[in-house]
């Protein structure tokens, strides 16, 4: 024998139903949300604003060998915490890995003259912001015809870099890299023994000296 269902039962039935495709709704939307590239671009209303007042600009200078292509690029990040962020991988409908912070890459111009050459930065170049904007690294590019390798020369004083200012990695040090083919790790310019590879950027830091050198160069 059928029995008639009640009213409210089916009513109550509904609103639950409404209720989870809402919520199912309001999961993918916050999912999109951090979803993308991680460089922003100027168009991005995430995008910092220029930092009118600002009062920090490093300047780095020094020698690289005349057979070696060399730029530079400053890079600032947001604050995972201010909920500025993309998922590191997107898979099966979940987040995977830890959230990486948004960020912009500004190039900086490298004057050379013969072996010597010099660019600057703006460490307080942007203001905050609702995503907490701040100056992360300078990024050094060396070329050798169709060789290339990456490094970080200058990195924001934080949880990982707090002491590594000290001893040879003091703002008087200077910074030496040596670019060679290396078989196992392909080409790359390491540091001297005992010899920094990056400058940890402090509040005292106002220029930076860097050598760079060509082992491979007759």
């Amino acid at each position: 024998m059928d029995v008639e269902k009640s009213p409210k039962s089916a009513s109550a039935r509904q609103i639950l139903l409404c209720m989870a495709l809402a919520a199912a709704a309001l999961g993918s939307i916050a999912g999109c949300k951090h979803l993308g590239n991680r460089v922003v671009s100027p168009q991005d209303s995430r995008y910092p604003v220029r930092n009118l007042a600002s009062t920090r600009t490093v300047t780095i200078t020094g020698t690289v060998a005349p057979t070696l292509g060399l730029t530079l690029t400053a890079t600032y990040e947001t604050s995972v915490a201010a909920d500025c962020w993309v998922s590191a991988v997107y898979s099966a409908g979940e987040f995977e890995g830890s959230p990486q912070p948004l960020l912009i890459e500004v190039p900086m111009p490298v004057v050379r003259a013969a072996n010597r050459f010099s660019a600057s930065f703006i460490s307080d170049a942007f203001l905050p912001g609702k995503c907490d904007w701040h100056f992360q690294r300078v990024v050094m590019q060396i070329t050798k015809g169709t060789l290339t390798t990456s490094l970080s020369i200058v990195q924001a004083l934080g949880l990982y870099t707090r002491t590594e200012y000290n001893g040879v990695n003091s703002s008087d040090a200077p910074l030496t890299l040596s670019c060679r083919l290396h078989g196992d790790i392909g080409y790359s310019c390491l540091p001297h023994f005992d010899v920094k590879s990056s400058q940890i950027l402090i509040d005292t830091t106002t220029s930076i000296s860097a050598t760079v050198l060509d082992d491979e160069q007759p």
